[in-house]
């Protein structure tokens, strides 16, 4: 099955099957808008059970990524 979401492009990497370079196109109606943002998509060995890691390339302000472009979690106490 094959799902297309529009504004999110995603490749894989040539020599890792578990890396995927990833552009995000900024939503309308935010502050985002007309930005291309790209990000890294790693899918650790114990995927599904272990989610993805993402790491932002381009720089952004958002409460849940870190400066060096991690995600963090958002629900620590």
């Amino acid at each position: 099955m094959c799902f297309i979401v529009v504004g999110i492009y995603a490749t894989p990497d040539e020599t890792n099957f578990r890396h995927f370079h990833v552009q995000i196109s900024g939503p309308a109606d935010t502050p985002y808008h007309g930005g291309l943002f790209k990000a890294e998509l790693f899918l650790p060995d114990e995927y599904p059970m272990v989610p993805p890691k993402v790491l932002f390339r381009t720089k952004i302000w958002h409460p849940n990524i870190d400066k060096l472009g991690k995600q963090e979690n958002s629900s620590k106490n």
